[in-house]
C-alpha cells in the first residue's frame, strides 16, 4: 500500500458546523497540515496570526458570509489560494464565489480525491512565483513568499503593514508620500491622513523596536522612508 507524502503546505478549512469542519480536517490531514475555524470571524483572526497557503471554505457557511470571507482573503491576504465547497444543486453560489475571489470549487456529496486534486492544483502555483529581494540595510522582504526579515530574525507583520514596506524598500533612502503609500497599500486615498500613520506605527514596533534600530523615518508633512543603519 503507498504511503501519503504529508507536505509543508498549511490549509485552513472554515465551517459553520463543527461536524463537517472535522469531517474534511479528517480527509485533508493525512496529506497536508490542516486548521480549523467554526465561523469566518475566527477565520479571519487565524489568517492574521498565522501564514496558510490555502483556505477551504465549507458548504455550511452562508452565502453571504463565503462571499465576504473570499473577498477579505482576495483583497488581504492575496497569496492565499481558496477552493469552496458547493453541492451540485448550488451552481450559482459558485460562480458568486469565484467572482468574490475564489480560485476553484469542488461539489458535495465530498470527494476526497477531487478536493486534493484541486487543491495540488492551485498550490502548484507557488513554485512558479517569481521572487525579488527588496532590502536595506539587515531589513529585507523576500516578494515571493510575503515575508519579512532582519538579519535572521523573520517579522510577522499584517497584510497592509507588508505593502507599506514593501512599497518603501522599493526605493529606499528615499522619502515616500503618504499620498503614494495609500494609492499602493489600499488602492485609492481613502482616510489616508489616519490609515497611514496608525500602520506606520504598528511596522515600526515590528521592524525596528524590537532591533533597537531607526530604519523607518518620519519625515515630517510629506512621508516616510527607509533607511539602512549605520
Amino acid at each position: 500500500m503507498a504511503m501519503l507524502k504529508t507536505t509543508s503546505s498549511t490549509i485552513l478549512c472554515v465551517e459553520d458546523i463543527t461536524y463537517f469542519a472535522a469531517r474534511l480536517h479528517s480527509n485533508l490531514r493525512p496529506v497536508y497540515q490542516v486548521d480549523i475555524a467554526i465561523g469566518a470571524t475566527i477565520a479571519r483572526k487565524k489568517l492574521i496570526d498565522k501564514r496558510y497557503q490555502a483556505v477551504v471554505l465549507g458548504s455550511t457557511l452562508s452565502d453571504e458570509g463565503a462571499a465576504k470571507l473570499c473577498q477579505y482573503i482576495h483583497e488581504e491576504h492575496p497569496k492565499v489560494h481558496i477552493l469552496c465547497m458547493v453541492s451540485t444543486a448550488q451552481r450559482s453560489r459558485a460562480l458568486e464565489l469565484l467572482n468574490a475571489g475564489a480560485d476553484n470549487y469542488s461539489f458535495i456529496p465530498f470527494d476526497p480525491n477531487d478536493t486534493k486534486a484541486k487543491l495540488r492544483a492551485m498550490l502548484r502555483r507557488n513554485t512558479a512565483v517569481n521572487t525579488t529581494i527588496l532590502r536595506c540595510g539587515d531589513l529585507y522582504i523576500d516578494t515571493g513568499r510575503r515575508i519579512v526579515c532582519r538579519g535572521d530574525t523573520m517579522i510577522n507583520v499584517r497584510p497592509k503593514e507588508y505593502l507599506l514596506l514593501e512599497r518603501l524598500l522599493q526605493t529606499p533612502e528615499q522619502v515616500v508620500s503618504r499620498h503614494a503609500l495609500s494609492h499602493y497599500a489600499w488602492g485609492s486615498l481613502t482616510d489616508w491622513n489616519v490609515s497611514i500613520d496608525v500602520h506606520i506605527s504598528l511596522l515600526r514596533s515590528k521592524i525596528d523596536r524590537p532591533f533597537q534600530t531607526r530604519s523607518l523615518r518620519t519625515v515630517h508633512h510629506i512621508g516616510y522612508k527607509i533607511v539602512a543603519e549605520s
